[in-house]
């Protein structure tokens, strides 16, 4: 697996990530992310203030986006 950043955190109420990354408009161009042996699909990615911010499905909430700080993507 290829590594393209880290999960910095939580961004917001609606469980978005916020991913620190060299090149995000490559990250945010792959369909489905791997984080933590899970595949996620992507529902929307923008940068914002020099990170990537992600809406990945299967996480609604900043307590389940919470759990993958730290680990790749």
């Amino acid at each position: 697996m290829i590594e393209y950043g880290r999960v910095a955190g939580p961004y917001g109420v609606r469980g978005w990530l916020r991913v620190v990354v060299d090149d995000p408009e490559l990250l945010a161009a792959q369909p489905v992310w791997q984080i933590a042996g899970a595949q996620f699909k992507v529902e929307d990615a923008k940068v914002h203030s020099g990170a990537l911010l992600a809406k990945l499905g299967g996480i609604d909430t900043p307590e389940l986006a919470r759990k993958y700080k730290g680990n790749a993507v």
